[in-house]
């Protein structure tokens, strides 16, 4: 019995040393590359004033048009305070195609048309709001975030509006565009310089152009 014990010890120990003399090591060199953006993208997406639900518009699509806008209280049931108002508002986020980069932006409005005997024009009735987003997942809200010295401002305010690409970079940016409300309570609010439409204004269409002029660093 003693020698058929010292047998099995003898095989246990010639069994690991071989084990041992067969390991290795190998390292390998893991990349990737992406690729730098070929462009500029802006989506449209019209937003539910009430619920903030986002319907994306076709690429291409240029006509934020409010429609006719609905004679609202502001104020409260024994201080009514009446205002048109819409019931949607506009985002239009400007990203990199192709690939990686923050776009470098810079926005011009314009007025257009107003009714005949309009005392004011559209752009001191409408008001933009610039943040930066980051992408958060492929099912999740993207990340927002304000964009530092750069308030909520008229339309008319936006002459030659630089955006530069360090203030959204590691996202894009998104500008909301909508009608003046006079929240002055909100996070961004209304500037205090705004014009809401009234019952005094004249009716019709007021109309002006926005430019988004962008390239990608």
């Amino acid at each position: 019995m003693r020698k058929l014990g010292s047998l099995f010890i003898a095989l246990g120990v010639c069994l690991f040393s071989a084990a041992a003399s067969w390991a290795s090591t190998a390292t390998f060199t893991v990349s990737a590359t992406v690729p730098l953006a070929t462009g500029v993208g802006f989506t449209v997406s019209q937003v539910n004033a009430s619920t903030n639900v986002f319907t994306t518009e076709p690429q291409g699509f240029t006509n934020l048009d409010f429609g006719t806008l609905t004679y609202t209280n502001v104020g409260t049931a024994s201080a009514p305070s009446y205002i048109f108002l819409p019931s949607y508002y506009w985002a239009i986020d400007v990203a990199a195609t192709g690939g990686s980069g923050a776009p470098d932006t810079t926005v011009t409005y314009t007025d257009g048309s107003h009714p005949s005997g309009a005392t004011s024009t559209l752009g001191v009735k409408g008001t933009v709001m610039f943040v930066k987003e980051t992408y958060t997942g492929a099912t999740t809200p993207p990340n927002e975030t304000a964009i530092s010295g750069l308030p909520k401002q008229r339309y008319i305010d936006l002459s030659s509006l630089h955006i530069p690409y360090t203030d959204v970079t590691g996202g894009w940016l998104r500008a909301y565009v909508g009608i003046w409300n006079g929240n002055t309570t909100q996070t961004y609010p209304d500037p205090a310089n705004g014009q809401p439409f009234t019952a005094a204004d004249a009716a019709g269409t007021y109309t002006g152009t926005m430019t988004f002029t962008a390239t990608v660093n």
